[in-house]
């Protein structure tokens, strides 16, 4: 068996894996630390904002184009003492990093999953293991949190539709009242100046087939230009 952070899983899975169970999710949201606990709204034009996901890079120019996004790497202790330290003013992280190391304090906003989407998976952990492992099915049997693996399925289908792994600029949300499956999703443009967004419902269907079609709904909708300026933009052109 192998524990991950489902977000960081390639898409698909490789031939001969499985999910052998996921943990019930912790919170999905994503958190901003600032040195002077500001709130995202109180941030100056100019002010270094680190974090090192595109997916953050374009949600935050996305909500304030003033903002200079930086590269930011390192464990959770290095990012929160480069704040700290000045070297940027704030910088975003999962808030279930946070949560599970007792560092929740830190956080000065949760910001909103409608607002701010969160990764595929994000806020899930994931046991991996052979298709055909009896042994290993019996001992994670017990572990596994079905409502949590509806919406990673789900999640993960949307980025696979998407066509791009976990450095695309994309998030979604899911939600699970009753049988009700509700997610909303949205694809950003690199600098974060245009983005599509939309919202589906789905009543006891298919998770993964629910994912795949939001996903077909952005591409469908203004989705593959986008996606060809992310292309253009790896390849430098």
């Amino acid at each position: 068996m192998a524990v991950h952070s489902a977000k960081d899983l390639s898409v698909p899975m490789p031939d001969g894996l499985k999910f052998g169970a996921v943990l019930e999710r912790e919170d999905a949201r994503d958190c901003l630390v600032s040195a002077k606990n500001k709130r995202f709204r109180d941030l100056e034009p100019g002010a270094r904002v680190g974090t090192s996901a595109l997916r953050r890079k374009t949600q935050l120019l996305r909500l304030n184009q003033d903002l200079v996004v930086q590269d930011l790497h390192g464990n959770v202790d290095t990012r929160l003492r480069k704040v700290q330290e000045g070297q940027y003013d704030a910088i975003v992280l999962a808030y279930a990093g946070l949560k599970r190391l007792g560092l929740a304090e830190h956080a000065s906003e949760v910001f909103s999953e409608d607002v701010f989407l969160p990764a595929p998976g994000q806020g899930i952990i994931a046991v991996q293991s052979r298709v055909n492992d009896e042994n290993a099915a019996e001992m994670l049997q017990g572990l596994n949190h079905a409502p949590t693996l509806q919406r990673l399925l789900c999640e993960r289908a949307f980025l696979k539709r998407l066509g791009g792994g976990c450095s695309l600029p994309c998030g979604i949300m899911t939600e699970l009242a009753g049988e009700q499956l509700k997610t909303q999703g949205i694809l950003l443009a690199p600098d974060g100046s245009h983005f599509v967004e939309r919202s589906l419902e789905d009543a006891a269907g298919d998770p993964e087939e629910t994912g795949a079609e939001l996903a077909e709904m952005i591409l469908e909708e203004g989705g593959r230009k986008i996606m060809h300026e992310i292309e253009r933009t790896q390849k430098g052109l």
